[in-house]
């Protein structure tokens, strides 16, 4: 069995938690993106559904 000193094994969780930080990071922002994206359409939508209206308020 290979031997570590603690210093070693602090090392070792350290950097594995840094990897795993780094991939949740990476995740929040194509989360953040999608998001973004998703906003903008809706508004997109909500623009369109404004103009239905007005065109409906004006033939009735």
């Amino acid at each position: 069995m290979i031997s570590m000193t603690l210093e070693e094994h602090i090392e070792a969780i350290n950097k594995i938690n840094n990897q795993k930080i780094d991939e949740l990071i990476d995740r929040l922002g194509k989360a953040r993106k999608s998001a973004d994206k998703a906003i903008e359409s809706l508004h997109e939508e909500q623009e369109l559904l404004d103009k239905l209206k007005e065109r409906n308020d004006r033939i009735f």
